[in-house]
């Protein structure tokens, strides 16, 4: 499985490229950690990104809470991984935003 994070430009940027699954979702959470100290959330360009599981959308989960109000954006997902977000509802939540590409 291959997975890998890349800084995007400026704080609270991550793009993210491979497959965010069991194996690698904390990786996620870890880089993401670091960069959401901004008042402007936190954007992840999932533009390479070719599959998410379960603990992907866990790990996503668990960045919209403790953003504890500031916006995570998600830019760019593959219709694979825009189908997982609309069948478990994460779709919905308030506060978080999905773009075709980054603002």
């Amino acid at each position: 499985m291959v997975f890998d994070i890349e800084p995007g430009e400026g704080q609270g940027r991550l793009r993210l490229i491979g497959e965010l699954d069991l194996a690698t979702y904390e990786s996620l959470l870890e880089a993401a950690r670091g960069q959401m100290g901004g008042p402007d959330g936190l954007t992840l360009d999932m533009s390479g990104l070719t599959f998410m599981d379960s603990k992907g959308l866990r790990a996503i989960l668990i960045l919209h809470r403790e953003l504890g109000g500031r916006p995570i954006r998600l830019v760019a997902p593959s219709r694979t991984v825009l189908r997982v977000l609309e069948v478990s509802g994460v779709i919905h939540l308030e506060g978080l935003e999905i773009t075709e590409r980054e603002p």
